[in-house]
């Protein structure tokens, strides 16, 4: 090509140049901002995810259905409100800092950060369910996750109780409990760590239930810990299978889901009826004295199983510090009675009828009332066979009369 071809040519190269320069200064510059490794890149908003994300209109345009533009939806003031308001949206999801968004990126797992909650998780019964998981966000949310301290006052225990309820429906709290909208269900359940209700070894297993109420209830824990029943269970570590069941703990006498406030309508003749489940022969007596059969019929002063013996600080008789002990029963009985004396403390209150050596006047007033009740029931069955057969003797006799087809006792016809 000769020198003068040159200038003519200059025009030509210019064109090209002006026309490929943008399309490899975008490729050299788009190399360069893409990471070649996902989990090494630095996070940073190098584009502001709200022109997209908080704009459900456009997300549907680029999406296959609504529910999958929800799912791509994080509201700004959502975000600033939730746990994870000091965190910028590059710090979950890695690669995506440019657009149109790389193949290559991806949104880290919750256990990249919180470690020990994802292994305490893993060990739950949650995720227990391999064929389909209770995951992270089915309990914390995505971008609404609340933060810890957002989950103690009134509405943070509604909103988690009611995630758990989106499953477990029928373990709803009637609102008559006292831990309705005042407690959490993982205070009791656990939160990450939650146990299999039957676990032998679990939060409310029968021996480490005083723990986990204890841990609201603690001066009520320590009281049920020295009185009959928490001796009884300090004794057993396990409730292994053939042996008898365990000594009563919490949920036996005040029951879990159904739990009723002491004060409610119902709660004295539920208390009766729990007893009754461990000491029926004093329940069956007690029923038959003045306080069984009022408190069967209502009455709110009639006393009850914990009036005399105590709620949690429950001992034996033979125990001085016993609520119904020799030397305490006056003041005992003095709470509802306050003209109670020694000569009023002498009453029995669960002596039955076959009890000879405790009570001889009840054994042998029983026993002359039965004798009587079935002496004259005999005597009225003796006359009442008599009579029917006499009965029917007369009228065997009138039928076999001459002339006389007409019913005896009736008398002739004139």
């Amino acid at each position: 090509m000769s020198g003068n071809a040159w200038p003519g040519m200059l025009p030509l190269l210019w064109k090209l140049a002006i026309t490929l320069l943008p399309v490899l200064v975008g490729a050299s510059s788009a190399a360069a901002r893409e990471p070649t490794d996902i989990e090494s890149a630095r996070p940073g908003p190098a584009l502001d995810c709200q022109q997209c994300h908080g704009e459900l209109e456009l997300l549907r345009q680029h999406t296959r259905s609504l529910a999958e533009a929800r799912q791509l939806l994080a509201f700004e003031d959502t975000l600033a409100a939730s746990a994870h308001a000091g965190l910028t949206c590059g710090e979950c999801h890695r690669g995506y800092r440019v657009y149109p968004h790389p193949r290559r990126g991806a949104t880290l797992a919750c256990g990249d950060c919180h470690r020990s909650a994802d292994s305490a998780w893993t060990a739950g019964v949650h995720a227990a369910r391999k064929d389909q998981p209770v995951l992270c966000r089915s309990c914390h949310g995505v971008h609404d996750v609340r933060a810890l301290a957002g989950h103690a006052d009134t509405a943070g225990v509604a909103a988690m109780n009611a995630r758990c309820l989106g499953c477990h429906e029928l373990a709803a709290l009637p609102p008559s409990s006292p831990h309705a909208r005042a407690v959490a269900c993982a205070a009791c359940h656990g939160s990450h760590d939650v146990d299999p209700i039957d676990a032998a070894a679990g939060r409310l297993a029968p021996m480490l239930q005083a723990g986990t109420c204890g841990a609201c209830h603690d001066s009520i824990a320590g009281l049920w810990r020295g009185d009959a029943h928490g001796r009884a269970a300090a004794r057993r570590t396990a409730n292994p299978p053939g042996q008898a069941p365990a000594p009563p703990t919490c949920t036996t006498c005040h029951g879990g889901h159904d739990l009723q406030s002491a004060a409610g309508a119902g709660s004295r003749l539920v208390e009766l009826d729990r007893c009754a489940g461990c000491h029926e022969s004093y329940a069956d007596r007690f029923a038959d004295s003045y306080h069984g059969q009022a408190a069967t019929l209502g009455s709110a002063a009639a006393a009850t199983c914990a009036d005399c013996h105590g709620g949690h600080g429950v001992l034996p008789a033979a125990d001085p510090h016993s609520t119904v002990a020799p030397g305490r029963l006056i003041d005992t009985c003095r709470a509802c009675h306050p003209a109670a004396d020694a000569a009023f403390v002498e009453f029995q209150p669960h002596v039955g009828p076959h009890d000879r050596a405790r009570a001889p006047f009840v054994y042998w007033a029983y026993r002359l009332m039965t004798l009587l009740l079935v002496a004259t029931m005999s005597l009225f069955g003796v006359h009442a066979v008599l009579w029917m057969a006499r009965r029917g003797l007369d009228r065997f006799r009138a039928g076999r009369a001459p002339g006389s087809d007409a019913d005896p006792a009736q008398g002739s016809q004139p």
